[in-house]
């Protein structure tokens, strides 16, 4: 009966690198899950009506949250960030499910991997983080990775390619606000507020579109609702916890858990070029956190 407490004290215990790291590696599993089922989805259900239903679904889930915070816990000074944040979340959304529904999963899965490098580069210019000229070099390596997949002039780059690489800038920007806001946001109303919002934002786009989903729908919805709050709650945690150039290279466990999650479900396994484009996405993001970690122990 003492094991969970004794657990949640030595988790308490690690250091925050340590901690960030679990938290987004939990996100990366999460978030695999709910790639496939979005992909699942987006042949029966329109994609801002998902949109919809998943804020709608995340916001339920953090009720509980909010009725032991009560009001307070919602008080914040941040509503222009908060606003930023939503806009930015809320169009990406609609790209990426464009993206999951025409694309290899494995291949969408990679190329969101410039999410790392496009939150690196805009956490160093809104938030002080340094970047230095090694990690600029390193970021346009990690570009070049993108490319490695999209192949452009071997193969014909798709409108689903570019929705998928504007999607990773518009969650860059959504993890830089997220980072800004937990200096002094509780973690929770974070979570909330994106929710919340979502919903009241996407309501009216869904209306138009709606579809009533089928009996045989409803158990992917229920999972996918289920699946997106803490997937959330993980990112805001590590975030938390940590400073984004430590934490979002562990990001890249999706590659492996979407890779095998395809294979078993969709018969469908990344070819080289996608694989040796990860690599190289990876390699770039992981030499930029490790001089960004040297960096922090010798101030």
């Amino acid at each position: 009966m003492n094991q969970i407490p004794r657990m949640f004290l030595a988790f308490q215990n690690l250091s925050g690198a340590v901690r960030g790291a679990l938290w987004m590696s939990a996100s990366a599993l999460l978030y695999a899950g709910i790639y496939f089922i979005i992909r699942r989805l987006t042949d029966t259900v329109p994609i801002m009506e998902m949109v919809f239903l998943r804020g709608l679904m995340g916001m339920i889930l953090s009720l509980p949250w909010l009725m032991r915070a009560g009001v307070d816990g919602l008080k914040t000074t941040k509503y222009k960030l908060y606003g930023l944040r939503i806009g930015f979340v809320y169009v990406g959304q609609l790209a990426w499910f464009y993206g999951l529904a025409n694309l290899p999963l494995s291949d969408a899965t990679a190329l969101m991997f410039t999410l790392p490098l496009f939150s690196i580069v805009l956490a160093g210019l809104t938030l002080g983080e340094k970047v230095g000229s090694h990690q600029w070099i390193a970021t346009a390596f990690g570009f070049a990775g993108a490319l490695i997949i999209i192949r452009p002039g071997m193969i014909e780059f798709s409108l689903a390619s570019a929705a998928t690489l504007f999607t990773a800038f518009t969650y860059a920007v959504g993890q830089v606000t997220t980072k800004a806001l937990v200096r002094t946001e509780n973690s929770n109303a974070v979570v909330f507020y994106m929710f919340a919002t979502m919903t009241a934002v996407a309501l009216v786009p869904a209306l138009y579109v709606w579809e009533t989903p089928a009996w045989s729908d409803w158990p992917w919805l229920l999972a996918f609702g289920l699946l997106s709050a803490p997937a959330q709650q993980c990112v805001t945690r590590s975030f938390a916890a940590a400073p984004a150039n430590i934490v979002v290279p562990f990001n890249f466990l999706k590659l492996p858990f979407v890779a095998l999650i395809a294979l078993i479900a969709l018969s469908e396994f990344p070819d080289p070029w996608t694989w040796a484009g990860a690599v190289v996405i990876f390699a770039s993001t992981y030499y930029i956190g490790r001089r960004a970690a040297r960096a922090a122990r010798s101030t």
